[in-house]
């Protein structure tokens, strides 16, 4: 499968937001209004079994594992009529880390043609896009089922412990893109303190391995860890699969607001019984003044249900600052 030059985080983001966020607000809600009915028109000509997902410009690894979860659930529910995701622009990494995937996805000269059924959006709500047990088997078969990340796994058994506290912190464009910030840029420092006020009442960390996209900014903003206990803020040289492993051996996580994060909390837990820590909101709405939850429910999509909310001491909101 040939792989196409990948988007820089400028490129990428740009794509997204531009020079101003007001065209990313008008086109995100004139996509949500006009989506659906445009679905419908076509679904009146578009026959084909296989169904294909499409990822926004945006997504990266983290929603592109929900995309490629919800092919294999629909595969098994529906073998005559399998679903692939689309090939995008810097998933070739993901696909010789998981070898699997690559029968999840379909590039467009392939498949894919105006008749072809297709699908956008995120099916991120893990609790209601998926039956139980369908995310673990999605798991086990496509992702530990990789003999270079099981490699990976065992490599790290030894900088990670029983009592090792693993922390994904994200930095980039939650912080450097306003239009970003203001939906998903917690209170980075606020927040970690509380998890491990509330984490050393179940454990005594024998060490912290902190991984983020920006270490350098952890190492000066969280360096109160080390009053706790041993800290690690270096970036492996396996990059991000690296980053993931260390997530995905932990028996206990903190970690923030991103799907790469929830990511390597889903495969801790369907590995072992890891305790799994996260900001009580995942994604704020500054235009309707709410955090986006699950329907029906105050969890945030992403969220398993298993996982441990951390909720701000003084009641407050950890994206706004306001008090809840």
């Amino acid at each position: 499968m040939n792989s196409s030059p990948p988007l820089s985080e400028q490129q990428r983001i740009a794509q997204f937001v531009g020079s101003d966020p007001l065209p990313c607000r008008l086109k995100t809600r004139f996509i949500k209004t006009l989506r659906p009915l445009m679905s419908h028109a076509f679904s009146l000509v578009r026959r084909n079994p296989e169904l294909i997902y499409i990822s926004d410009n945006i997504a990266r690894g983290g929603n592109w594992l929900y995309l490629w979860a919800r092919a294999y659930t629909d595969r098994a529910e529906t073998p005559s009529c399998p679903s692939y995701l689309l090939h995008a622009q810097g998933m070739q990494p993901w696909i010789e880390e998981f070898p699997a995937l690559a029968d999840l996805t379909t590039m467009p000269t392939e498949k894919f043609s105006f008749f072809q059924r297709r699908a956008s959006g995120l099916p991120n709500d893990v609790e209601n896009h998926f039956f139980p047990g369908q995310l673990n088997a999605f798991i086990k078969d496509c992702l530990l089922s990789s003999e270079v990340f099981n490699h990976r796994l065992e490599n790290i058994r030894s900088n990670v412990m029983e009592n090792t506290v693993v922390l994904s912190i994200r930095r980039g464009d939650y912080y450097s893109v306003p239009f970003i910030n203001a939906r998903y840029g917690i209170d980075t420092v606020g927040y970690v303190r509380q998890a491990v006020h509330l984490l050393q009442q179940e454990v005594t960390p024998s060490n912290f391995v902190v991984v983020s996209d920006e270490p350098q900014w952890c190492a000066e903003n969280l360096a109160f860890l080390a009053d706790i206990a041993p800290v690690s803020f270096d970036k492996g040289p396996g990059g991000m699969f690296e980053d993931l492993a260390k997530m995905a051996t932990a028996r206990w996580l903190i970690l923030t607001n991103t799907t790469f994060g929830y990511w390597g909390g889903y495969i801790a837990q369907a590995r072992s019984q890891a305790q799994v820590f996260v900001p009580d909101i995942h994604e704020y709405d500054p235009v309707a003044d709410i955090s986006v939850t699950a329907l029906g429910s105050a969890r945030p999509r992403p969220h398993s249900a298993s996982f441990t909310a951390v909720h701000h001491p003084e009641g407050k909101n950890w994206i706004t600052g306001q008090t809840q």
